[in-house]
């Protein structure tokens, strides 16, 4: 544990950090994979160094330089192929219609993506939708009674002309390396208007007291809790309306908002959340030592070993285990990543039919959040083997 003396929190502007777990030449992508191995072994990487605020309790990597990552056309961190998220999003979509009333509203998204969920609205209320990516592909679409134009851009304050009745932002906010910094944005673009706003995020703080070691990857810079996302958003200037997990995803928050004057949070009790900041690096490195043994010992068996899953767990998997190179590929669902290859380790992504003429002995499960649907496909593809969650 060391104390940082040079850094800042991004989330209240405290001084008061520590360091607490550090890694070096992590992939700075995870949404963008490379069509060749030979460029998936040069891609970028950069340092991950998790500082704990004992002012607010914020989690963030200090070393995070947002150059590294790439966010272009071809970027895809899209969950949607999840049959599980598929149906998860499908409510999500529900949830919103009903307690945002949306039946001819307007709509933006930021970090829409490829706009699945915006699609979703637009086929189930009648709704004027922006949504703006610096990953999408420019377009105005009608979808039934709905209008919806895609923006390719990061969210500029000259698009202020853009906000409506209400923002939505999903799984972005981890990723902006000055989150307090871009909300006061949003504020001052809202202006007087009564724009209400819906961000979903990964519980990363949730993850680090849970001791899931392969959460953590170069492009999600920033670890919220439920608790330390509110103060964001107060300190912004916002109204929490309410906040909590989203019913169809655990591992998600949500918080809907509504515009303020900024509130400066009092005093919290930090004690628990130090505690497991602090023994998360112990944790990590009980994990590694694990499969890396388990590793070697399918290596002797000569076991064929696959990995399932291509985002982030997979990837940290990937580069923090020794002797992962002796995985034969990884499998995913997306098909959009399937033929790339995984930035640094190389590995090819085959699909679930492919797996099937592989003939595996084993298969390592990156999120086990996903394992009951991926026994459910193993079955259907007919194959059996050992299948162990990471």
């Amino acid at each position: 544990m060391t104390n940082l003396s040079d850094h800042r929190c991004v989330a209240c502007e405290g001084v008061d950090l520590f360091e607490f777990y550090q890694l070096t030449h992590l992939p700075a992508d995870t949404g963008s994979l490379a069509s060749t191995k030979q460029e998936a072994v040069e891609s970028l990487s950069g340092e991950l160094r998790l500082a704990f605020c004992r002012t607010c309790g914020f989690v963030h990597n200090v070393a995070f330089n947002p150059d590294l990552v790439r966010y272009s056309l071809g970027y895809d961190a899209s969950l949607c192929h999840s049959p599980g998220l598929a149906i998860a999003m499908n409510d999500s979509v529900h949830a919103l219609v009903n307690d945002h009333q949306l039946e001819g509203r307007s709509i933006l998204e930021i970090g829409c993506g490829q706009a699945h969920l915006l699609r979703s609205i637009c086929q189930h209320a009648s709704v004027k939708a922006v949504g703006i990516d610096p990953t999408t592909l420019e377009a105005e679409l009608q979808i039934g009674t709905s209008q919806l134009r895609l923006i390719r851009s990061s969210l500029q304050e000259s698009h202020r002309e853009l906000i409506g009745d209400l923002i939505i932002c999903v799984s972005v906010i981890e990723d902006i390396a000055e989150p307090l910094s871009f909300l006061q944005m949003l504020r001052s673009m809202i202006g007087d208007r009564k724009t209400s706003l819906h961000f979903e995020l990964f519980d990363g703080f949730g993850a680090i007291d849970a001791g899931s070691v392969w959460s953590p990857h170069y492009e999600q810079c920033n670890y919220f809790s439920e608790s330390t996302i509110c103060h964001l958003f107060r300190r912004a200037g916002f109204n929490i309306v309410r906040s909590g997990r989203v019913p169809s995803c655990s591992s998600y928050l949500y918080v809907d908002a509504e515009p303020s004057e900024p509130q400066l949070p009092g005093v919290v009790d930090l004690k628990e959340q130090i505690l497991a900041a602090e023994r998360f690096e112990s944790e990590t490195r009980k994990q590694i030592h694990h499969w890396s043994s388990q590793l070697h010992q399918f290596s002797s068996d000569h076991k064929r070993v696959f990995l399932w899953g291509s985002g982030g767990k997979a990837i940290s998997f990937l580069s923090l285990v020794p002797g992962s190179d002796s995985i034969e590929a990884v499998v995913d669902v997306n098909p959009n990543r399937q033929g790339l290859y995984i930035p640094k380790s190389g590995h090819l992504v085959i699909s679930p039919e492919e797996l099937r003429s592989e003939r595996p002995d084993v298969i390592i499960i990156s999120n086990p959040a996903y394992q009951s649907e991926i026994e459910l496909e193993l079955l259907r593809q007919g194959i059996e083997c050992l299948v162990v969650a990471a």
